[in-house]
């Protein structure tokens, strides 16, 4: 049976569409489960027009389908009857089937009113779905109110394809290129669902490794994605849930969602959005990611473009950027985002990223607004920890911990065979400019960006035979930068650059060390530097200051922290490498945290959107009594 929930996130409203049994499963361990049933029983239970079985064993293509003794065979038979608005349609668990389901244009004939169930009976093992030959293990173009749960989704490739696979693909297009209301995707769910080993070639075929060696992705022969929605001249894609949904071994990304941002002129020339908040919107909005794993993909693990209203939440993405298999990419951070408003990513695991840039545990690219990430874990993670790009408004890294992420060092010999000349430096804390726009050169902000209360180790040995990676890159352009609170247990000197890259082919190129800017490059393509300014420096309105550090020698000369607190933080067992062994046990050192503050620069009411600047558990939920240094507090 199907039942309905609408839970709120602040002002968006997410639905979500889940079976009974799923939300015991959800629900039965939290303190509020009796008033879960109650408004279970509240609420409307959906009627099913016909009910379709399918048994590949048992099956027969010549019956009806219309009941158990009666099930069809077949993904042929099933798509030949046509899945409709009304229908559930199970499969036979254990079972294998060869195709796909296609879930096409049916808000043409739709009332919006009648829910479409995709699932198993019988076995309680999932259905096995091979799509050898086919595009997609299961196809959602134009259609709503739809629940894929249950399911194992996979290719062989016995033979190379053209073009991309995809284990599950969504699709918001209008016909004509006209806008249609029947071009809106509504209320998807995806639950309890396996999606793995997608390739668009067997290894055979390969000639050579397809990790990336470039800055753009080369992808004539195609990609194998796990889940990829996106729109194309549709009228958008609103709520869509993720919950349990495994997703391992895929040539490309893991979970991929673009959406389609109508901007003004205005916005195109950097003004700043809080100002004109009323004249954007974005047409793929409320989405939810939920208890799903992302493991050895070839590219990111999540990647969002274009979403507005989103919640990431314990989450695991293991070894983003594979290179395990050379059809994979072999580039992409855990997560990244661009173009996105209000994202809530919290209380995630994004541990081994690998790649020739980026390749955080999880980054804030280019263009995003409220993007908040706090309580995750990132660990050993090529590129880095913290990275966030240009045109960012009010973004924050909060209480996560960094375990030995950084490590990419493009002299070492074994990185250079695989990534080649190209690619950054691992920096464990990277604000960069960098605005991606071919027609405006230079870097633009990033605006209010808030980086406290995270607890950062790099263990002196962790990395070997690489030596600890580079600790700040600060770019000039910045306007608005908070670094309080933090824990930084690292051997390393800290580096003193503020901004350490150049735009593409040398030219406008934006580099400054103790804070010189350029004013040009020379004959030798190499930048020509002058002394910041007062006023220039005043306006990058840089509050660094009440970081622990390991010791004062490993400090920059000069002007870095303006309190910086020296100490040991007696942690349960330094050289662990797991979250509870760098719990702090010196409570009177932690304890001298301060009061998180609005930048003067932050116009807007709140600093961040999600809780304020002040919350009041650490990482591992324990209440905070007092400010303190780090993102746990002392036991």
């Amino acid at each position: 049976m199907m039942t309905q929930l609408t839970r709120r996130f602040g002002k968006s409203i997410v639905r979500i569409k889940v079976s009974t049994l799923f939300l015991f499963v959800l629900f039965a361990c939290t303190k509020n489960y009796a008033s879960i049933v109650q408004e279970e029983s509240s609420m409307t239970v959906p009627v099913y027009k016909r009910t379709i079985y399918v048994d590949s064993k048992y099956g027969v293509d010549s019956h009806s389908g219309l009941s158990i003794d009666e099930a069809i065979r077949s993904l042929y038979k099933l798509n030949q009857m046509g899945i409709q608005a009304g229908d559930k349609v199970l499969f036979k668990g254990g079972e294998t089937y060869y195709g796909m389901i296609k879930l096409v244009d049916l808000n043409e004939v739709s009332d919006g009113q009648n829910p479409i169930y995709i699932g198993t009976y019988g076995d309680s093992e999932k259905a096995n779905i091979v799509f050898t030959d086919h595009q997609a293990g299961v196809m959602i173009q134009n259609s709503s109110n739809i629940m894929v749960e249950n399911l194992d989704l996979t290719c062989h490739d016995k033979a190379a394809v053209k073009g991309h696979r995809y284990g599950i693909r969504i699709f918001s297009t209008s016909m004509n290129n006209e806008s249609s209301k029947s071009s809106l995707v509504k209320d998807i769910t995806i639950a309890n669902v396996y999606i793995h080993d997608i390739f668009t070639m067997p290894v055979s075929a390969c000639k050579s490794p397809r990790w990336c060696r470039q800055w753009d992705m080369a992808d004539e022969d195609g990609w194998g994605w796990g889940i990829f929605a996106s729109i194309s001249k549709g009228d958008g894609i609103e709520g869509l849930l993720l919950n349990n949904v495994k997703i391992e071994n895929v040539s490309h990304t893991g979970l991929k969602l673009i959406g389609n941002t109508k901007r003004t002129l205005i916005q195109q020339r950097r003004i700043k959005p809080f100002d004109i908040e009323t004249n954007t919107y974005t047409l793929f909005q409320d989405v939810q990611v939920n208890h799903c794993q992302i493991l050895n993909v070839g590219g990111p693990g999540i990647q969002f473009n274009r979403i507005n209203e989103g919640v990431i939440k314990d989450c695991l993405v293991l070894n983003s950027g594979s290179s395990s298999d050379v059809r994979k990419w072999g580039r992409g951070s855990g997560m990244w985002m661009y173009h996105c408003d209000d994202l809530l990513i919290a209380k995630n695991q994004f541990i081994g990223a690998e790649g020739i840039a980026d390749c955080c545990g999880a980054h804030i690219d280019i263009g995003n607004r409220n993007v908040v990430l706090e309580y995750n874990l990132s660990q050993n993670n090529a590129g880095g920890f913290v990275e966030v790009l240009g045109n960012n408004y009010n973004c924050s890294y909060r209480y996560n911990v960094s375990i030995n992420d950084g490590w990419r060092d493009l002299k070492d010999p074994e990185q250079k065979t695989k990534w080649g000349e190209l690619g950054t430096l691992g920096c464990l804390v990277t604000i960069n400019g960098h605005g991606g726009d071919a027609n405006q050169a230079e870097f633009y902000g990033p605006f209010s960006t808030y980086i406290y209360n995270n607890t950062i180790i790099c263990q002196k040995d962790a990395q070997a035979p690489y030596t600890n990676p580079a600790i700040f890159d600060f770019a000039t352009s910045a306007r608005g930068i908070l670094f309080t609170n933090n824990l930084l247990w690292v051997y390393k000197k800290m580096n003193n650059t503020w901004s350490g890259h150049s735009w593409k082919d040398g030219e406008a190129v934006d580099r400054a060390y103790d804070f010189r800017v350029t004013t040009g490059i020379n004959e030798q393509g190499k930048p020509i530097v002058r002394s910041m300014n007062e006023q220039e420096i005043e306006d990058m309105n840089v509050v660094c200051t009440n970081n622990l550090y390991r010791e004062a020698n490993i400090l920059p000369d000069g002007y870095w922290d303006l309190n910086p607190i020296i100490g040991n933080p007696e942690f349960v067992n330094q050289n662990g490498r797991d979250v509870k062994s760098f719990i702090p046990t010196n409570k009177s050192l932690i304890e001298q945290g301060v009061k998180i503050q609005k930048l003067s620069s932050d116009s807007s009411k709140n600093g961040l959107k999600y809780g304020g600047l002040n919350l009041s558990k650490d990482y591992f939920g324990h209440k905070i009594n007092v400010p303190i240094i780090g993102a746990i507090i002392p036991q």
